[in-house]
């Protein structure tokens, strides 16, 4: 994502370096120092610091949440479920364990618990009227093949506010997952007849969802539109990609480019993806199933389909089982009739076939009756 300012990592790092000379007790900084590391790609000092913080205070949630995370992306599935559940035994266990947890099970295709999850989170936020997580539950049951289940928990999700803007980029995921584009075409518009919102003037993420909905829905122009100011790659001084989703969202921009003739801006666009992907690669942080799915899509793209294949067959290993998202995507259509990616298809599909089964067996439809009580939870700050 873009910003419109750009820190100071060195002048950051010399600081917080003076403080824990100062008070090598303070937690915090060991954070806000990892943080200013890997803003200058530095992640081995950055782990190293992490580390160190957690050697200061072994129970501190944010840092142990942080190498959890650490864990979840270069594949140590085991060593991040470990820290993430040990923040279930604090007294009040923080927010962002919790959606830790959820990401944890939802990456590695542990759909099931991914549901349990959220679920937890619904109840712990219920004093607190969020309807958030009612959202990310909705597309759980989506990505579990449980479409009613979804629809249900959608409409919980966003019957208070129809003219909410994440709660209809959600509504969209939900369409996405089903293929249904004429219908997400539809209600787009009208949703942009309601609001008047200008997509130009909205943050990076917010923008970048929209655009790549309107490619999604059919709308290649406006999609365009929206994700080229998002994309720039003539723009200086800024990051294009600050998470995972930054580059889905740009491999819809050169979907769009392809499709209105444009193939000189996507090929331009996709080689300064796949350099931005080469570093992620070198810098060992990026061997989970969500971002080696992302890989696999770069390769799809730049018309690899035997590598592509191959990454997804490491994918799946891993725990990769965001097939419904992949078999309703135009991106992907050079290998959805390769007899090699049916092949894998069905055994991810039995695989959530019997996930499937275990939540309806444990789990009374549209009810939290499975989640044990636990302390309500403040908000992180």
């Amino acid at each position: 994502m873009i910003r419109d300012w750009e820190p100071d990592f060195i002048a950051a790092e010399s600081a917080l370096r003076r403080a824990l000379d100062l008070d090598p007790s303070t937690v915090h900084a060991y954070t806000w120092l990892a943080n200013a590391l890997y803003g200058q790609g530095r992640n081995a000092d950055a782990h190293s610091v992490q580390d160190l913080g957690l050697e200061v205070d072994p129970l501190n949630p944010v840092i142990s949440t942080n190498i959890a995370a650490r864990f979840l992306r270069n594949g140590n599935f085991l060593t991040a479920e470990k820290l993430y559940l040990r923040q279930m035994d604090l007294p009040q266990p923080p927010g962002f364990a919790y959606a830790g947890l959820h990401k944890l099970y939802y990456d590695y295709g542990r759909m099931d618990k991914a549901v349990y999850w959220s679920k937890q989170v619904i109840r712990a936020y219920s004093k607190s009227g969020s309807k958030r997580e009612m959202g990310i539950l909705a597309i759980d049951y989506q990505s579990l093949g449980m479409t009613e289940e979804a629809e249900y928990w959608y409409n919980r999700y966003s019957d208070s506010d129809s003219e909410d803007l994440s709660r209809f980029l959600r509504r969209g995921y939900l369409y996405k997952l089903r293929g249904d584009s004429a219908t997400l075409k539809i209600q787009l518009d009208d949703f942009v007849r309601r609001t008047q919102i200008d997509f130009k003037s909205l943050p990076a993420f917010p923008a970048s969802v929209r655009g790549a909905l309107y490619v999604i829905a059919g709308n290649h122009g406006k999609g365009i539109d929206v994700l080229a100011g998002v994309f720039d790659l003539d723009a200086s001084g800024v990051r294009m990609f600050d998470s995972i989703d930054s580059y889905d969202f740009a491999h819809e921009l050169v979907l769009a480019y392809r499709i209105s003739g444009d193939e000189t801006s996507a090929e331009r666009l996709l080689a300064h993806i796949e350099r931005e992907l080469q570093k992620l690669m070198e810098a060992g942080e990026t061997y989970d199933p969500k971002s080696l799915e992302l890989f696999a899509l770069n390769q799809v793209m730049r018309g690899d389909a035997a590598a592509a294949l191959d990454t997804l067959e490491s994918a799946s290993g891993l725990g990769w089982r965001n097939c419904y998202f992949i078999v309703n995507d135009r991106r992907w259509a050079e290998v959805l009739e390769l007899p090699e990616f049916k092949s894998l298809l069905s055994w991810v599909k039995a695989d959530l076939d019997r996930q499937r089964k275990w939540s309806r067996s444990r789990m009374r439809r549209r009810t939290l009756h499975d989640c044990q009580p636990i302390i309500p939870l403040v908000y992180d700050s």
